[in-house]
């Protein structure tokens, strides 16, 4: 051993044997650079190069020996494995995508007809199942959704009623605001003229027959009657028709349209 050798005893024998390699950190031999003056002294004095026990390491950590031959061994041994992956990928894209264009192989194939063997003596027995009878079928009725039009003929006599008796603000009531006037007049002009003829007029008569009225939808229905008009010397029969919207819970005129006889 080292420490049995008498050039131990000198300086630079302990400095070696005190170092600690910088890789491993092994403090049984020393590392110095190759051009120290202590390792040739070392060298001179019998003692091994300054290598490491334990990691196989030589040289100092600021500039140690590059083994070259490893190093292209390893670059090479890596190219070759991604030549190898490189390679099984593009042969995995291309199997896959020629199975997925490759058109579809038809197999024909000849199904022959099974006919069962019947002896021509041999009857067979054919099952014939006959209609039911028109009478037997029983179609329901459809039940047809039951409309109460007696809101409807209510609100119509009050119109009638507040008419007749010329109570104007009653009469002018049983409309609705978006009543359309005919002639072209306003609603303001059409209720200044209704106005004016129902106050000049000392008596009134009206009379309502053959009313036939139908619900549009909900809130919509029209109704056409007979009406006989009489005003002190005017008289007047035709055939008016109302169409009324539902506003809460009455039934007002929205538009009026008459066709004298």
């Amino acid at each position: 051993m080292i420490a049995t050798d008498p050039a131990v005893n000198n300086k630079p024998a302990r400095e070696y044997l005190a170092k600690r390699c910088p890789r491993c950190q092994s403090n049984h031999v020393a590392l110095s650079h190759p051009r120290d003056a202590r390792e040739r002294l070392l060298t001179k004095l019998g003692y091994p190069p300054a290598r490491c026990g334990v990691c196989f390491w030589r040289g100092s950590v600021k500039s140690g020996p590059i083994n070259l031959p490893l190093l292209l061994g390893l670059g090479l041994l890596s190219l070759l494995v991604l030549c190898l992956v490189a390679f099984f990928l593009l042969w995995l894209f291309v199997l896959r995508g020629h199975a997925k264009s490759a058109p579809p192989v038809a197999v024909a194939v000849a199904v022959q007809p099974f006919t069962a063997a019947v002896p021509a003596s041999a009857p067979v027995a054919v099952a014939h199942i006959s209609p039911p009878p028109a009478s037997a079928v029983v179609v329901p009725p459809v039940a047809k959704p039951v409309v109460d039009t007696k809101p409807i003929a209510s609100a119509i006599s009050a119109w009638a009623d507040a008419w007749a008796r010329r109570d104007v603000s009653a009469y002018l009531g049983c409309y609705a605001p978006t009543f359309k006037p005919s002639q072209g007049l306003s609603q303001a002009a059409w209720r200044e003229q209704r106005t004016a003829r129902i106050s000049q007029a000392k008596s009134i008569k009206i009379g309502l027959s053959d009313m036939h009225i139908e619900l549009i939808d909900s809130t919509h229905a029209s109704a056409r009657f007979r009406q006989e008009y009489a005003a002190q010397t005017v008289q007047d029969n035709g055939t008016k028709t109302l169409l009324l919207v539902k506003q809460g819970e009455r039934w007002l005129i929205e538009q009026e349209k008459s066709r004298h006889n």
